[in-house]
């Protein structure tokens, strides 16, 4: 058994492949939402400019940490941390749709629908790099 083990290539697995694109697909995504809505704030302002620069500010640094994170942490922890991150960024977006009124709520709708998108993608790159339930080293 063990010396299967020394064979084992976790980038060579399907979970840790698909983990790795999901976070980096996450990355692109935030920092473009970033801009995007930092360039909305100077065009059309659905919040108070300031809000406008650190919700985008916020968002492109969180693109940035996406990107970099699987060099730095082990991969499994890394998308264990964003999907809680998204179950967090998402009850937000739902509570934004549902006292906000007019492009306000469209742009948090939008937001929402990325996050759960992009979310079960990470939650299930997570569960396809568990080992099998019970086993034992």
């Amino acid at each position: 058994m063990t010396g299967s083990l020394s064979t084992h290539k976790p980038s060579r697995c399907a979970g840790f492949r698909s983990g790795r694109l999901a976070l980096h697909v996450d990355a692109v995504i935030s920092v473009l939402a970033g801009i995007a809505v930092i360039v909305l704030g100077l065009v059309h302002t659905v919040m108070p400019t300031a809000v406008h620069a650190v919700v985008g500010v916020a968002l492109a640094a969180w693109g940035v940490a996406l990107w970099l994170a699987p060099a730095r942490w082990p991969l499994r922890a890394v998308l264990a941390v964003v999907t809680a991150v998204n179950i967090v960024a998402l009850i937000a977006l739902v509570v934004v749709v549902a006292v906000a009124s007019g492009d306000l709520r469209w742009l948090a709708l939008v937001g929402a629908l990325v996050v759960v998108i992009i979310g079960i993608w990470e939650w299930l790159a997570l569960r396809k790099t568990q080992g099998p339930v019970g086993e034992t080293r």
